[in-house]
């Protein structure tokens, strides 16, 4: 929700990574990047912003499993994993966008920092025996340093009027790889740990960066423009020829298998950019993700459903009739338009359109109706939701420092703020009869569900537990609440039935499935699902457990949905 605002950080700090340029530009088309392999082999890790923040997600190198690790309120860039298996990943955290590098110590956003609470760096590797930790500073001209993790204790890797980037350690940990700024790109670096001894590895007037070491110290792969376009080559620990490995452009972020024999990186060639393998050679080139093109966040009302189409790099809000099966584009261009909500009777739309780096809530009456920005203000809004009566929107907004939860009245366009900021919400549903409001609250590093009574402002909590609830959407006789959650290991559909607490799994697949939206009469779930990989809408009868898909990917341009 706030990807664009995390992308005018990142972009400003063009000049401390010297392939920023063109990472910016895959940023605005989605979805997956930077992999880095588990020390076993068994898994790979990226970050993606497919659900509109960037998270952390895993898939298996042979392409199967796909997994979303972190689900909070924390904005990630990168990941990096420990000998031992701790997940790493700079953070981005407000206010200010301040990078800091940290350890992931749960998967509900429990982080350990690396850093003091005043101090802006990017997370680089773990060394090979685990106890160092490299980090780049964030500033222009930035040093690179490292970080004992038994001691917190700081020591310089390298100081100089350029601007640096730690890339990778040798196996052994005795060397160490970096990227240097120069005046007409970047060259490859590597320098002794213990003397500080340093030996230009590339030159030319192009980028290299991203570079990694082959785990028996041989070889090293690294990203180049040096062809024209951004690719991945290959050359020798000592220096000399690089050669390139793959065939076409827009590829980056290389990384080794453990055992050598494969190579990970992120890919434009498919228009959104995706995860890759392929042989150390490069042959036997694969796709692991696709993200780039996706059906997701379905909301049902007044016998139509909205859900955000994203293709090649556009979110677009689209409306579906669920007797013919008809849809079209509400919204079309350069925007992000993410999380649409229906009034009850099915006339207007409101949804999240980020626009220069700030996400407003818009409403549309349809079919005919101009866009209009409901909250033009300096601070985010996102999860717009109609109450049953259409005079009011629910939705959470960081306008008085955190997220809370506040409503708006459509007529008079007073904003009333309903949680105090202790904990940070999202995702508002109201109950059938307009009383109420069921949330999704994060508070300790747990996210969990809540309901609020509009009348007293009174608040409880509906479920409890670390593996989190996401996404509540009531039925339509107010009984029930559906929601998201990892109770069994993997993101699945869940009701809660409100007078016994009684929660029932909806959904039992190994994919990830989201977003639950009830049908008018209640006898379906629609929700969102990577079954077979891309991302549709699909419906689940709550009575014979059947499931079918509604969505369709057809050939011929991006109406095609």
């Amino acid at each position: 929700m706030y990807r664009s605002k995390l992308l005018s950080a990142l972009w400003g700090l063009s000049l401390l990574m010297p392939l920023q340029a063109s990472e910016y530009n895959r940023f605005q088309s989605s979805a997956d990047f930077r992999p880095v392999f588990s020390p076993d082999g068994s898994w790979i890790y990226f970050y993606s912003y497919r659900h509109g923040t960037p998270e952390i997600y895993r898939i298996s190198p042979s392409g199967g499993n796909e997994t979303r690790v972190t689900r909070d309120a924390h904005f990630y860039a990168g990941v990096e994993m420990s000998p031992s298996g701790t997940l790493g990943a700079t953070l981005f955290d407000m206010p200010g966008w301040r990078a800091k590098p940290v350890a992931l110590s749960d998967e509900k956003g429990g982080v350990q920092p690396f850093v003091g609470p005043d101090e802006q760096f990017f997370l680089g590797r773990w060394s090979p025996d685990g106890r160092w930790v490299a980090l780049t500073q964030k500033a222009k001209g930035g040093n690179l340093f490292v970080v004992d993790t038994r001691s917190n204790q700081r020591q310089t890797l390298v100081t100089s009027p350029e601007t640096e980037f730690f890339c990778a350690w040798s196996p052994d940990g005795a060397w160490f790889l970096f990227s240097r700024q120069t005046e007409k790109g970047s060259a490859l670096f590597k320098a002794e740990r213990s003397s500080g001894r340093e030996m230009r590895l590339t030159s030319g007037e192009h980028r290299d960066g991203s570079a990694d070491w082959s785990p028996d110290g041989r070889w090293i792969v690294f990203q180049s423009n040096r062809n024209g376009q951004e690719g991945i080559f290959k050359m020798s620990a000592e220096g000399g020829p690089a050669t390139p490995i793959t065939r076409v452009g827009g590829n980056s972020s290389p990384r080794w298998s453990p055992d050598g024999r494969s190579i990970a990186f992120d890919s434009t060639r498919f228009g959104g950019s995706e995860i890759m393998i392929m042989s150390a050679d490069g042959s036997d080139v694969r796709r692991l993700t696709h993200g780039s093109t996706r059906l997701t966040a379905p909301h049902a009302s007044g016998g139509k459903l909205v859900h955000v189409g994203r293709q090649r790099g556009n979110s677009d809000i689209w409306l579906r009739e669920l007797k013919t099966g008809r849809a079209h584009a509400l919204t079309e261009g350069g925007e992000e338009d993410l999380f649409p909500s229906l009034s009850a009777e099915g006339t207007r739309v409101a949804w999240v359109r980020v626009h220069e780096g700030n996400p407003d809530i818009m409403i549309r009456t349809m079919p005919d109706g101009r866009a209009e920005n409901l909250t033009p203000w300096p601070s985010q809004e996102v999860a717009p939701a109609f109450s049953p009566d259409g005079r009011n929107i629910a939705f959470a907004s960081d306008r008085d420092g955190s997220l809370s939860l506040y409503t708006m009245d459509l007529k008079r366009r007073e904003v009333r703020r309903l949680t105090d900021g202790t904990t940070t919400v999202n995702s508002p549903a109201w109950s059938p009869d307009g009383e109420r409001l069921a949330f999704e609250g994060t508070r300790d590093g747990q996210t969990n569900l809540y309901l609020i009574d509009l009348k007293d402002g009174s608040s409880t909590a509906l479920t409890e537990g670390a593996e989190g609830a996401f996404e509540p959407c009531w039925s339509p006789d107010g009984k029930t609440v559906a929601f998201c959650s990892k109770k069994d290991g993997n993101y699945g559909l869940y009701t809660l039935l409100l007078d016994t607490r009684e929660v029932r799994r909806v959904t039992d697949h190994p994919a990830h499935e989201s977003h639950p939206a009830w049908s008018a009469d209640g006898a379906f779930l629609y929700f969102e699902s990577n079954r077979g990989l891309n991302y549709h809408i699909w419906r689940v009868h709550l009575e014979t457990g059947k499931t079918e898909r509604v969505t369709e990917l057809q050939t011929g341009g991006r109406h095609g949905f």
